[in-house]
């Protein structure tokens, strides 16, 4: 299908199909590819990115985020511990989503799933472990 104009949609459509295809590339390097800031604009052009890192192709976003969580807590660089994973919490004081916190992304951010959607959502620096803490449900 040709594209009449670069959304939302189609970014998520085609970084999801990009992202199957480069499984095989992945598992051959011994990385692991994850979506990462996909932008688009004026309907004419977008920008997919993905990250990588060395990994187990058959990792879950899950086991990845706990993995990238217990090295930065050996590194000294992340105020998480392993006490929050698992945390249930809202974005915002009034927010209607819930999340639950499964570790980090490959920049030290937090992420976490979705409860509603299943889907891995990766946070902003400024998601600290005493922000989370005040938005537990």
């Amino acid at each position: 299908m040709t594209l009449q104009i670069i959304d939302r949609a189609a970014i998520r459509s085609i970084s999801n199909e990009a992202l199957e295809a480069l499984k095989e590339v992945g598992e051959k390097h011994g990385v692991v590819f994850s979506k990462s800031n996909s932008v688009y604009s004026n309907g004419n052009s977008g920008k997919i990115a993905f990250e990588l890192v060395i990994g187990d192709a058959n990792e879950t976003p899950e086991e990845l985020a706990r993995r990238l969580l217990e090295d930065e807590i050996k590194d000294g660089t992340t105020n998480f511990t392993l006490d929050d994973l698992g945390t249930i919490f809202k974005q915002s004081p009034r927010g209607r989503k819930h999340y639950k916190f499964i570790g980090l992304d490959t920049k030290g951010q937090a992420v976490a799933i979705d409860l509603k959607e299943g889907t891995p959502t990766t946070f902003k620096r400024s998601l600290t472990p005493s922000v989370m803490a005040s938005l537990k449900v």
